[in-house]
């Protein structure tokens, strides 16, 4: 799996940013292809596709009869991140079997694994899972129910904004309306065949797109959702000062997700992906709260805001605007029934 070392004009040879990341993927494929426990490794994501960017974390796929309570979804090695998606063997042979009748099997696996580039099948079992997801997820009947599946995600979580807007709670309901407007961006996805890619890179894939689609409302849309004040400098110095908070809200995804979110989605901010990398914490700090630590409202108590100030300021919910909300409210409804037609 390893490429080559790049080599620098005075003859000294130097660890190429790819050779270094194929590397740690083999370090970390066959660790687990070692296991007795594990009876099937693939590798997925932009590794396995030839898409793979410089901070790029590693996606994978084990076989177990069970599911291994030692290993969360999120982990963290040598300093890079990485997700294992975990297949329980009889449920993954019956998944196979149903998925030749039934989208709902196809729906249902991580889309991170298509394409993936299998690295030990004793059994032969992830070569069937590759070959069934691969030629069905971008079948016309699975893109439709991805659509669906995704504007009634949005729908769920618009309503709930509707509801905290209505209840005069207008951060919240920003906070909320970024939740759904995630699933749009599923559904946009979807509606043009396009498999969704990297969260870190959500801003600047998304503008891409949508400039070679000629949709640059959307992209302007999203920009305004996620309101994006800041430069990588004040963002990193912002998160810096609060990041014990964001370390203790996050730990609600697993007790590697803290290290996690600093490894894989950019501490620091120097990764040249602002805007992707703050909507990731824009999305996911104000959910945890409300999710994980059944913190309802806290963004539009004056109080809370007031001893959380720098952390307010970071997730771009410091400072209540009922009018500018509802008015964002209103323009994704709108481009919600763009995508419904």
């Amino acid at each position: 799996m390893a490429k080559p070392e790049d080599k620098s004009g005075n003859g000294n040879t130097q660890l190429h940013w790819r050779t270094e990341l194929h590397r740690f993927a083999d370090d970390v494929l066959r660790s687990f292809a070692e296991r007795d426990d594990v009876h099937g490794v693939a590798l997925g994501g932009s590794l396995a596709r030839g898409l793979e960017w410089k901070h790029s974390d590693v996606e994978l796929a084990i076989v177990v009869d069970q599911r291994l309570d030692e290993f969360g979804h999120f982990a963290v090695r040598e300093g890079r991140g990485f997700e294992i998606f975990q297949f329980v063997e009889t449920e993954l042979r019956e998944q196979i079997e149903r998925a030749q009748t039934d989208l709902t099997a196809v729906l249902d696996w991580p889309i991170q694994m298509v394409q993936c580039r299998v690295i030990a099948d004793p059994s032969g079992l992830l070569g069937r899972f590759k070959e069934a997801f691969d030629r069905r997820l971008f079948s016309a009947e699975v893109v439709s129910a991805k659509v669906a599946r995704s504007l009634e995600g949005f729908d769920r979580e618009f309503a709930t904004a509707q509801a905290d807007l209505a209840a005069g709670k207008p951060l919240t309901a920003l906070a909320q309306l970024r939740a759904a407007f995630n699933h749009l961006i599923l559904a946009f996805y979807w509606r043009h065949q396009i498999l969704p890619r990297s969260q870190n890179r959500t801003a600047t894939l998304l503008r891409m797109h949508c400039r070679r689609l000629g949709a640059l409302d959307f992209y302007g849309l999203y920009c305004d959702v996620y309101g994006f004040d800041l430069t990588s400098a004040q963002a990193r110095r912002l998160l810096a000062s609060c990041q014990s908070e964001v370390d203790d809200i996050v730990s609600g995804f697993g007790p590697a997700a803290a290290d996690f979110f600093y490894h894989a989605v950019d501490g620091e901010f120097r990764w040249g992906q602002t805007k992707g990398i703050l909507a990731v914490y824009r999305l996911y700090v104000p959910l945890c709260l409300r999710r994980f630590q059944k913190q309802e409202g806290v963004f539009d108590n004056p109080t809370w805001r007031e001893t959380h100030g720098e952390l307010c300021r970071f997730v771009g919910l410091e400072r209540p605007d009922a009018a500018a909300t509802a008015e964002l409210l209103a323009r994704t409804q709108v481009y919600r029934a763009r995508l419904a037609e």
